[in-house]
This record gives C-alpha cells, structure tokens and sequence, in this order.
C-alpha cells in the first residue's frame, strides 16, 4: 500500500507539471505509471497560472498482473460431460481420468490450502512428467495446447468448457512462481496426471 500511495503522489506531481507548463487553462489528463509487473492508472485534473503554480487532482487503482483472483462457475451446456478436477499442493485429481469425445465440462475446485492454480489442457501421448519445460513452465507454444481455466484463488471453484477430441491428454497446472527465493514450478511439483478421450 506504501508503494502504491507513492505512485500515486508520483502520477498527482506529473499532472501537477504539466498543468503548470500550459497556458492557465484546465487540463484534465491520465498518467499511466509502471512498475514491475504492476501498473497504476492515475486520472485528474490541474489547473495552473502562468507564473508555474498549480494544484491538482487524483485517484486511482493498482492492479498486479498475474494476480489470481476468486473462481468463476458458469452452467455446465446440456448434454456436455463433466468432469470434477481438485487442485491441490501438489497433485491435479480428476473425478474421472477416461470421458467420451465431445463437449467436456470441467469444474475445477483449488483446494490449496495457499496458492493459487489453474487447469490446462494439453494433448500429448507423452507421459504426464515427460513435457518440455522452461524455467518451471511447459511453453504452451510447444505443445497440442487445448484450453485452460485460468488461475484462481484458494478455496474457489472455476468452470470451462472444451470440446475434446479422441486421444491422450495431460490436465496440469502451469504456474510457476518464486517463493522464498526459490523457482516453485507447480508443474514439477506434481501437478499433472492423464487424461484420455474417446
């Protein structure tokens, strides 16, 4: 919060100039700062006189990118399968590992208990530990990426519908983050398993 009010005083200072360059008129202006993997949008208005003095305006909000936020479950479509997925530290189990072709339902539960996760999709008729990796992540350019249901928070449930076709398939979570100094790839962990369609 410490850095976000000091961005926000950065943001009030830049409108804060650049009023006082013009020519006395009010200038509502947006100043976009970045920092990280954050970004902060800082709206407002200055006014200002010609000798340079002016006062301004603003508020704003922070938003991280890549921070999880709580599951969304929409309806399963008529006629579609279903399949259960718990997410946990650190295993993907599916309520069933073998779903005829089709629209598939999954219903994804993050059990955690702490981190967040997210459900991927990928067909392979590689074994589930056998996907290429990069720095604690299976490029999902590399591979027959699917779908996935993006990340969501501990103790949520999140929905997506994919339309499978016959073959083999890897379920995993595709996070990979630094805690305690440390790469904690989600993947390599253990969160992965097979999934067949027929």
């Amino acid at each position: 919060m410490r850095a976000f009010g000091g961005l926000l005083l950065a943001g009030v200072a830049v409108m804060a100039t650049m009023a006082a360059c013009g020519d006395g008129e009010d200038r509502p202006g947006v100043v976009v700062v970045e920092e990280g993997s954050a970004s902060v949008s800082v709206s407002g208005t200055g006014t200002g006189t010609g000798t340079g003095t002016a006062t301004g305006t603003g508020t704003g909000t922070m938003t991280a990118t890549g921070v999880a936020e709580p599951g969304v479950v929409e309806p399963a479509p008529a006629g579609a399968a279903q399949v259960t997925v718990d997410l946990s530290e650190w295993a993907v189990s599916p309520d069933t590992n073998t779903v005829r072709a089709g629209e598939v339902y999954f219903l994804a539960n993050n059990i955690g208990p702490d981190d967040p996760h997210e459900l991927v999709i990928i067909r392979t008729d590689l074994a589930p530990g056998a996907l290429p990796v990069n720095e604690g992540v299976v490029p999902e350019d590399q591979v027959d990426f699917i779908g996935e249901i993006e990340q969501f928070t501990p103790g949520t449930s999140a929905s997506g519908v994919f339309d499978l076709e016959p073959g083999n398939y890897v379920l995993l979570c595709n996070i990979a983050e630094i805690e305690e100094g440390e790469l904690e790839s989600h993947y390599e962990l253990g969160m992965r398993t097979s999934f067949t369609v027929r």
